[in-house]
């Protein structure tokens, strides 16, 4: 048991040989253990650490310098487009009703309506366009991908759409390891894209017109046959003309109705997107009751039925003659009505093409967007600088927490045990 204790003091007697020794060689842990460390001790530091320091910078720029070089380039090109005014063809059409001008003014403001710059990117992003673009350029063998979903994630991840919320432009990039491979795929899309709107335009265009072609070819015989029923009666009765305020009153009567029956459609049409509560659907209600209320005081009614004048304010013989010259006049107003939507339409259908205007289409470029050589090895060695002083900041607090004598006692024991 003496030996034992005997061992142990001469172990320690050896070891504060030693530490003492190390601080005649070492300043630095002669110092006080829980000492702070100040901004001297940092550059105490920094040039005791200077030759692992630089070795670490310097193999970390070489490598990163050696990395870059390797990794294949990469090229980004842009193309900036404009979108076209969302002159809507239903507010031209309401511009055509008369006293529905002030309504056509503010169509389709405050009702919720989606930012055309959004609609587009959206547009431009939709899988019609994306399928168009890989199937032109065979990107699914390109991007090795086995299906067309997976080529669509991998040219997602090459290319982006996004809008200037300052300008309202719309920007399309796409990155390749060909410059020229780069520009044709970001007007690639434009080319896909014109071709999808084209065959929106020409649908809803198309179909807008060949609607108002029919309703006018039937409105048409309807109008002929009114005519002709109004000469028949001229003939069987005799009765060429009725008075001067007679006929006002009739033309005055069918132009009410025909407008009264344009109103509740444009209506019907509101209410599929718009609610009661709409001021404009309001002001159309309100125009609809005040021809109704025009209309009953003419005839009496503001049902069909009611275009024909009471007995007793014309003469018997003229009732049928006012009867046909009432549809005449009706559908004359409706015609012209048609008509115009007609030409309207024809309009919208001959500008189809005429979609969106290209502000820069792209083009091949000189630069590499991948990777930045000259920034990417810049940032590195300062990182590096700055991660091998934290390193030897870090030791140096390691050494000075050991040479506390509470560790130290533990660690001897650790070490013994």
């Amino acid at each position: 048991m003496l030996d034992q204790n005997e061992g142990e003091v001469v172990q320690s007697t050896k070891m504060e040989s030693e530490t003492s020794q190390q601080s005649a060689l070492d300043p630095e842990l002669s110092a006080p253990a829980d000492s702070p460390v100040h901004s001297l001790d940092l550059l105490l530091i920094f040039v005791k650490r200077r030759r692992f320091i630089l070795r670490f910078v310097v193999v970390a720029t070489l490598l990163t310098t050696l990395l870059v070089f390797v990794l294949p380039s990469r090229y980004t090109a842009v193309t900036v487009i404009m979108p076209p005014n969302q002159n809507s063809p239903s507010t031209a059409i309401l511009s055509q009703l008369g006293a529905a001008s002030g309504l056509a003014a503010s169509a389709g403001a405050g009702l919720g309506i989606k930012n055309p710059e959004d609609m587009y990117v959206d547009m431009l992003r939709s899988r019609t366009v994306e399928e168009a673009v890989i199937h032109r350029f065979n990107m699914q063998q390109k991007y090795h991908a086995a299906t067309l979903s997976k080529a669509r994630r991998a040219l997602e991840r090459h290319t982006s759409v996004a809008s200037n919320v300052k300008n309202g432009f719309i920007s399309v990039s796409a990155t390749d390891a060909d410059p020229r491979v780069a520009a044709d795929i970001a007007n690639g899309y434009l080319d896909a894209f014109r071709s999808k709107t084209a065959q929106l335009a020409l649908t809803e265009a198309g179909q807008r017109r060949k609607s108002f072609e029919e309703q006018l070819r039937d409105e048409s015989d309807k109008l002929t046959d009114a005519e002709n029923a109004l000469k028949s009666t001229e003939q069987s009765t005799g009765v060429l003309d009725v008075g001067s305020q007679t006929r006002a009153l009739v033309v005055s009567a069918s132009t009410i109705r025909a407008q009264l029956d344009a109103r509740e459609v444009l209506l019907q049409t509101m209410h599929a997107y718009a609610t009661d509560e709409n001021p404009e659907v309001a002001r159309l209600q309100e125009q609809i009751t005040a021809l109704k209320e025009q209309l009953a005081h003419l005839t009496g009614s503001d049902q069909d039925q009611g275009l024909i004048l009471p007995k007793g304010k014309v003469p018997e013989a003229g009732l049928e003659y006012m009867r046909r010259l009432r549809d005449v006049k009706y559908h004359e107003t409706v015609f012209e009505m048609l008509a115009r939507q007609y030409e309207i339409a024809k309009v919208d259908e001959a500008r189809q093409g005429a979609i969106i205007q290209v502000i820069d289409p792209a083009a091949p470029p000189d630069e590499r967007s991948f990777p930045k050589r000259t920034l990417t090895i810049c940032v590195v060695f300062v990182l590096s600088l700055i991660l091998a002083f934290l390193y030897c900041v870090g030791a140096d607090g390691w050494q000075r927490w050991k040479r506390k004598p509470e560790v130290r006692s533990r660690l001897d024991q650790l070490h013994t045990s």
